[in-house]
């Protein structure tokens, strides 16, 4: 059985310990920047659940410019980004979707005044 002394002398063992330390820094340098009081969504995060009510304490900010790639097909519907707020505001970005039902538009979600300086999501719906 090796001691754990001789480990910091195994060169493999430094090498892989130097290489964990490299990958950190470079996964913490390479991480998104988001303006103040935006955060990124959560890693397993896709946005709101359908039915669920959601306030926020403020107005979104504005919409982010997108850049719209083209269609899988004629029959897909773009449907735009918009500000979600999960204990501050993420930005979710728009897709391309399928209608339930040929020639139904996409009304996206909005939020809107509610209770003092409040507001309160409404979803998106397909119509």
């Amino acid at each position: 059985m090796v001691s754990t002394n001789q480990n910091f002398k195994n060169p493999f063992y430094i090498a892989l310990v130097i290489s964990g330390l490299l990958m950190a820094i470079a996964f913490n340098e390479c991480s998104a920047q988001y303006p103040q009081g935006v955060q990124s969504p959560q890693p397993g995060y896709y946005g709101p659940v359908p039915g669920a009510t959601y306030y926020a304490p403020g107005a979104p900010p504005p919409p982010q410019q997108e850049v719209i790639i083209a269609a899988p097909s004629p029959e897909y519907v773009w449907t735009p980004g918009y500000w979600h707020w999960q204990n501050g505001w993420i930005w979710i970005g728009g897709q391309w979707a399928l209608p339930p039902r040929p020639g139904m538009r996409w009304h996206g979600p909005e939020w809107h005044p509610h209770e003092g300086e409040r507001f309160r999501l409404q979803h998106g719906e397909w119509r």
